[in-house]
């Protein structure tokens, strides 16, 4: 990745687009928690990696924030550091 933005760079980004547009407080951000548990949604994830995208220069999937669920996560996964995706579960039909 050609990116200015390292790990800390993105991951700063993250919590600051959080606090700012989904209206977290600093304090409860815990970077190693899934984001859905910071009230993260689908149509902000879609949101976020438009941003994201822009600003990294590069197609970033909303796809990626179930992979990659925290703040950590995410942000190695896009500075192209070795991080294990979660694993796409899929209903059970009955």
């Amino acid at each position: 990745m050609t990116s200015a933005f390292d790990e800390d760079a993105i991951r700063h980004w993250l919590v600051d687009y959080l606090v700012t547009n989904i209206g977290c407080s600093p304090d409860e951000i815990d970077l190693d928690a899934p984001l859905n548990d910071l009230a993260v949604g689908s149509s902000d994830a879609v949101v976020l990696t438009g941003e994201l995208s822009e600003l990294l220069g590069r197609t970033v999937s909303p796809v990626e924030f179930w992979q990659y669920p925290t703040i950590n996560a995410l942000a190695r996964f896009l500075t192209g550091g070795e991080v294990e995706a979660v694993p796409d579960v899929s209903p059970v039909r009955r």
